[in-house]
């Protein structure tokens, strides 16, 4: 993650239960075409755990990105997720990260 740029507002806290996305805006890293959006959520290990924790799949509205929903108790209360949201602007990859800290 050394090449990648924190998100805004992380650590984000977020509870077990939740499932409505996160929308970004994405124009502060470029503006252009907007494509191939991927999120990736990793747990404390560092093992990919985006299965378990999404459903669906990231798109765009003009520069905003939204992320894929949560599923229902996808997370456990108490430990740290990381995300990384990469996408490709006028052909170019971009990504960026966040620290999710899953509540009850």
């Amino acid at each position: 993650m050394a090449n990648e740029r924190k998100l805004i507002g992380s650590p984000f806290q977020r509870g077990v239960n939740e499932t409505r996305p996160y929308r970004i805006d994405v124009s502060v890293w470029g503006a252009g075409t907007y494509a191939s959006p991927a999120v990736t959520i990793l747990d404390e290990t560092g093992a990919d755990v985006t299965a378990d924790v999404l459903s669906g799949s990231a798109s765009f509205s003009g520069s905003y990105l939204t992320t894929p929903d949560f599923v229902a108790n996808g997370l456990t209360a108490g430990r740290t997720y990381i995300m990384i949201i990469s996408w490709t602007v006028n052909g170019k990859t971009v990504s960026a990260f966040g620290q999710i800290e899953a509540q009850q």
